[in-house]
């Protein structure tokens, strides 16, 4: 599976529009909710999908080899390059100077897919380790990325 890198590098949502807080709400159609007075806020989208922002990017996954991980052709990925990552980690691997998803077996070292053969690893693994790949959001149905 390659990644194709997005035009939303480093997105920020504004405080103002606090994502979760809209869909935590509900819209009434009679009376309002007496329980709305005491919300309290939840986090942002970054603050919860990010634990290094300044070395986090996004990514649209592309190709169907790491469907066994919940990421789908189209799929946006969500990286940091601040993690180390660990045995059975998912990362975004440069190979041949193409970026590509991987699954990293520490132990064999390997790097694996569901439907390819195994890569083993070179020995200075930090040259090939470009991020660690933290969250994948799916697109549902006929819907896609903007991006």
């Amino acid at each position: 599976m390659k990644i194709k890198p997005l035009c939303l590098l480093h997105t920020v949502i504004r405080p103002t529009d606090n994502v979760l807080e809209i869909l935590q709400n509900r819209l009434a159609c009679g009376f309002p909710s007496p329980g709305h007075d005491y919300f309290e806020n939840s986090p942002n989208m970054d603050a919860l999908l990010s634990k290094h922002p300044s070395a986090t990017f996004l990514a649209k996954a592309q190709g169907e080899s790491m469907v066994e991980r919940g990421i789908m052709d189209g799929s946006l990925l969500i990286i940091d390059r601040a993690l180390k990552p660990t045995n059975m980690s998912t990362i975004v691997a440069s190979l041949n100077g193409e970026l590509t998803v991987k699954i990293i077996d520490l132990k064999r070292k390997l790097l694996r897919t569901a439907d390819q053969k195994p890569i083993p690893l070179p020995d200075d693994i930090n040259l090939l380790c470009k991020g660690v790949v933290t969250f994948c959001i799916s697109p549902q149905g006929k819907t896609s990325f903007a991006c």
